[in-house]
C-alpha cells in the first residue's frame, strides 16, 4: 500500500529510532542491541525476545499465525529470486572455502525480517519488501543489481513460483508494471533507510562465522576432510533457518547462530571438539572461542527453537505443494496450523 506524505513525515520525522506510527507499542529507541563482541570484532543486531510480542502487525489485529505465515510468503519470494541469479561474490577463505556460497540471501532475510519489526503487513506488501530487500542487500554485499534487473528477477519469480497474490496494481500483467514497481521499490528503500537504518549496523554474514570455527579446528581437532563435511552441513542447516522464517535471525546475532549450526552437526557427526587453535586456559567448550559467556543451555534453547519454526514451515510447504497438484492456488489457510503450536513458535 502506498504511503501518504503525512504518513512519510511521520515515518522520517522520527530521528531514525525505529519508531513507526505512533499508536504501535513496537520497537522503541534502546531496544535495538548495538554492541561490540571484542573477540570476533563484530556488531550484534538483535531485537530481545519479549518484544516479539509487540510486533505492529500483531498489535494492529493480524493473528501471530499469519503473521509468521507472510513472513515465510516473503522469504520464499526471496529465495527463489536467487536462483534467477549467477553470483560473481563468494565467501574469501582459505581451501575450506570451496563453494560458492551466495550472500545475498541471508543479507536479505535480516533486513526482511527487521523491516516487520518495525513496520506492519497490513501496510506495507511481503513482495514489495522482499524486492527491495534484495535490492539493497545486493549493494550491500558489493555485487550491484540494477534495479532493473532485480524487477525482472522478481516478475520472473512472481509469475513462474504458486501462491504469489499480488493487488491488481501490482500485477506483473499490466503494462506499465516496470515504471510502478520501480518506484514503489525506491521509495521503501528509503523508508527502510530511514527507519530500519541498516547502514549503522555491520553486519558479519553466519557464513563466515562457521569458517572462523572451522580454522580453529582444522588440522587440531578434526582432519581437513572431515572440516569440509562439518561446513557443508552447517551451511546447509543456515540455509534451513534462513528459509523457513525461524526469529532466530531476529533474536540472536549471526555468531550465535553459526554456533548453534555446528553444535548441531557435531551431535549429528558424534563429534567432540577438545582442543583448537589458539585455546585459552579459561576456554572449557569450544563455542568459548567465539563467546566465553555462551552457555550449552542457551544453544539448546535456540536448537529447539529452530526445530520448532522448521516443522511449522514443512507444514506450509506441504499445503502449497497440496494446492499445487490440485491445480488451485494456495490461500491464506491459517487455520491448518495449531494456534498454540503456532504461538509458542512465534515467541521462541
Amino acid at each position: 500500500m502506498r504511503l501518504t506524505e503525512g504518513q512519510y513525515h511521520q515515518l522520517t520525522s522520527a530521528n531514525n529510532k525505529g519508531v513507526c506510527f505512533p499508536e504501535y507499542p513496537c520497537l522503541q529507541p534502546g531496544m535495538m542491541e548495538e554492541t561490540t563482541d571484542n573477540q570476533l570484532m563484530t556488531n550484534k543486531w538483535v531485537i530481545p525476545e519479549e518484544s516479539m510480542s509487540l510486533l505492529p502487525s500483531v498489535v494492529r489485529g493480524m493473528s501471530p499465525m499469519e503473521e509468521m505465515e507472510r513472513r515465510r510468503r516473503g522469504i520464499r519470494f526471496i529465495k527463489y529470486m536467487m536462483r534467477y541469479l549467477t553470483f560473481e561474490k563468494v565467501i574469501q577463505g582459505d581451501t575450506l572455502d570451496q563453494t560458492k556460497t551466495p550472500r545475498i540471501f541471508p543479507t536479505a532475510v535480516h533486513f526482511y525480517h527487521r523491516f516487520y519489526t518495525i513496520h506492519p503487513f497490513q501496510i506495507f506488501n511481503e513482495y514489495i519488501i522482499a524486492v527491495t530487500c534484495v535490492f539493497h542487500a545486493a549493494k550491500v554485499e558489493e555485487h550491484i543489481l540494477p534495479v532493473d534487473r532485480v524487477l525482472e528477477l522478481a516478475r520472473m519469480t512472481a509469475t513462474s513460483l504458486p501462491g504469489v497474490h499480488l493487488p491488481d496494481e501490482l500485477s506483473f500483467h499490466n503494462g506499465g508494471w516496470a515504471a510502478i514497481w520501480k518506484e514503489e521499490v525506491i521509495d521503501t528503500e528509503f523508508l527502510m533507510f530511514t527507519t530500519v537504518n541498516p547502514m549503522r549496523f555491520l553486519f558479519t554474514n553466519v557464513y563466515g562465522f562457521i569458517l572462523l570455527y572451522l580454522k580453529k579446528w582444522s588440522g587440531i581437532a578434526v582432519k581437513e576432510e572431515v572440516a569440509v563435511r562439518i561446513r557443508d552441513k552447517a551451511f546447509a542447516i543456515a540455509s534451513d533457518i534462513y528459509s523457513c522464517g525461524c526469529t532466530l535471525v531476529v533474536t540472536e546475532s549471526t555468531r550465535m547462530i553459526a554456533t548453534m549450526c555446528l553444535m548441531v552437526v557435531l551431535k549429528q557427526l558424534k563429534l567432540e571438539i577438545s582442543d583448537w587453535n589458539g585455546r585459552l586456559e579459561n576456554q572449557l567448550f569450544w563455542f568459548h572461542a567465539g563467546d566465553i559467556t555462551t552457555t550449552v543451555e542457551k544453544l539448546k534453547k535456540m536448537e529447539e527453537t529452530f526445530f520448532a519454526h522448521l516443522k511449522q514451515y514443512n507444514v506450509f510447504k506441504a499445503r502449497i505443494e497440496k494446492m499445487k497438484k490440485k491445480g488451485v492456488s494456495p490461500t491464506s489457510d491459517y487455520g491448518s496450523e495449531s494456534e498454540t503450536e503456532c504461538l509458542s513458535v512465534f515467541k521462541c
